[in-house]
């Protein structure tokens, strides 16, 4: 054709199949996902989780510990409460959003956004919140076949902890619904990172120091994740947290994926589904 840009064209025709191989690796990130969360058995003592073994396919997996980002773009999550003697902060944190894949190589940004967009789809979130329907029908006072459908807004960042870091049990705000960790470990010889799981003692004992027993304690394994419905009322709390990371000088990373309540106003008292007064 005359006067035709063939330069012009056959980019097109590259921007097009790169769209197109994007699209379908997407798509099956999504369905991976998914079926790792179907297979996975509903514990729910002391109250709905699960952990989850081969959550992303090999391949990614293994270009997610490649693309991590550098410590340099990652922020403190909270000077005053989780530093060690020296001043250095014990939890750093890389959030998933536009502006911060910037901060990454072209490739990193592309890999990172996938895994966002897969953790944020709809398919993916309704097979977790199905799997955590019991926990999470009783919060919200509707049926179990209604949970899928419950709104949310999803928020995923990567987490960086050294020596020092430690979290006491604590339920997770009630803006949450449902908690993901997914461990980024690079091989499983140190099980012992996970989050612990615990109940709390009644009567005076959970009033006293050690008032919280360890139930359970999630394997640190490659490609894995701990996640749970969250719970915080007066007959079901979701407790967790972690032991101090006492003689360690590794780094425990971490991919989080919260769903949250949408447009809940912070700090403000209102009444809950179950007519339980709850503090967002």
């Amino acid at each position: 054709m005359p006067g035709t840009d063939i330069g012009a064209l056959q980019e097109l025709g590259q921007r097009q199949v790169a769209r197109s191989q994007a699209g379908r690796h997407a798509t099956s990130l999504v369905d991976h996902l998914v079926s790792a969360v179907e297979a996975a058995p509903l514990e729910r003592d002391p109250y709905c989780h699960i952990h989850v073994s081969s959550c992303f396919p090999a391949q990614t997996y293994d270009q997610m510990l490649d693309n991590l980002p550098a410590p340099a773009v990652c922020t403190p999550f909270n000077l005053k409460r989780y530093r060690r003697s020296n001043g250095e902060s014990t939890r750093d944190e890389f959030h998933i959003t536009n502006d911060n894949l910037t901060k990454l190589t072209k490739e990193a940004a592309a890999l990172w956004g996938d895994v966002r967009g897969a953790l944020s789809s709809t398919a993916f979130r309704r097979a977790v919140f199905s799997k955590l329907a019991p926990d999470l029908a009783d919060r919200f006072g509707i049926s179990q076949s209604a949970v899928a459908d419950l709104h949310s807004e999803c928020q995923v960042y990567l987490t960086r902890d050294t020596e020092d870091y430690s979290i006491k049990p604590h339920p997770d705000g009630v803006n949450k619904i449902v908690t993901m960790l997914f461990y980024l470990p690079a091989d499983d010889s140190q099980p012992d990172l996970g989050t612990s799981i615990y109940r709390k003692k009644t009567g005076i004992a959970g009033l006293l120091p050690g008032a919280f027993e360890e139930v359970e304690r999630a394997p640190f394994l490659r490609n894995s994740c701990f996640a749970f419905a969250v719970s915080n009322s007066d007959r079901r709390k979701s407790w967790h947290g972690r032991e101090p990371l006492k003689n360690f000088s590794g780094v425990r990373t971490t991919l989080v994926a919260l769903y949250v309540q949408s447009l809940v106003p912070k700090k403000k008292w209102h009444r809950g589904l179950l007519g339980a007064k709850r503090q967002m």
